[in-house]
């Protein structure tokens, strides 16, 4: 039974105690009425822990190509990271020589392109090739297509048949009768050869061409240099 606070003198009023939440007092004394037990606290469980990772296999299984699926963010298997469903920038330099029948030189090449997946190149070659000979020398630079085609045999090793075809520059200096004569020249340029990738090493032999309106000759190469880009 109460009366509201603020009308002393107003109607007394009468509610059941099971209807009661708290009664507070003149003096600020609180009563509680029909409070229910708080819920124990939920015991935290420790979180699952995940499972240990497999031992990894100590045995490689071989390569195999068309397996060998991966893209830049995912390892192939056996846990080395291949790229072989992409274009990317790729090129080489070599240094090695040129030879033919009484006349070698020296022979720098650079060759700047794209890889297409693992298995084909293309991109241009320039360079530089001398031939020195019994009576003089001859400097030309190669401007050419150049492509190549691998076959990956293991990870990271490609051997790959090698070719270019284009055109050329070059000059040569010759003693003729005890005087020097000097002659600019262009023509045709080609080659054809064996190499092979080894991760960041590369080498080849093979084939090389060189034409124009005063005749044609035939040299071989050998090189061995580098190979610029990501695998």
């Amino acid at each position: 039974r109460y009366k509201k606070w603020n009308y002393q003198d107003g109607p007394t009023f009468v509610v059941a105690v099971a209807d009661l939440s708290a009664v507070i007092f003149k003096n600020g004394e609180v009563r509680l009425f029909n409070q229910k037990p708080s819920a124990p606290a939920a015991q935290q469980t420790p979180a699952a822990r995940p499972a240990p990772a497999a031992a990894s296999a100590t045995q490689k299984t071989p390569y195999n190509p068309s397996a060998a699926v991966a893209t830049a963010n995912e390892p192939a298997s056996g846990g080395e990271r291949r790229y072989i469903t992409d274009t990317r920038f790729h090129g080489y330099l070599y240094g090695g020589a040129v030879f033919g029948s009484g006349t070698a030189g020296p022979a720098f090449d650079a060759s700047l392109g794209v890889r297409v997946r693992d298995f084909f190149y293309i991109g241009f070659q320039t360079g530089a090739h001398v031939l020195i000979t019994e009576i003089g020398k001859l400097f030309y630079t190669p401007l050419a297509v150049n492509m190549k085609t691998y076959i990956p045999t293991k990870k990271y090793v490609y051997p790959h048949f090698d070719c270019a075809i284009g055109g050329m520059a070059g000059a040569g200096m010759a003693q003729v009768n005890g005087a020097e004569i000097a002659n600019s020249f262009g023509g045709f340029y080609c080659s054809a050869g064996l190499g092979i990738d080894a991760k960041r090493f590369s080498a080849g032999v093979g084939y090389a061409g060189i034409a124009n309106s005063g005749g044609f000759a035939n040299l071989g190469y050998v090189k061995v240099g580098v190979r610029l880009g990501r695998m």
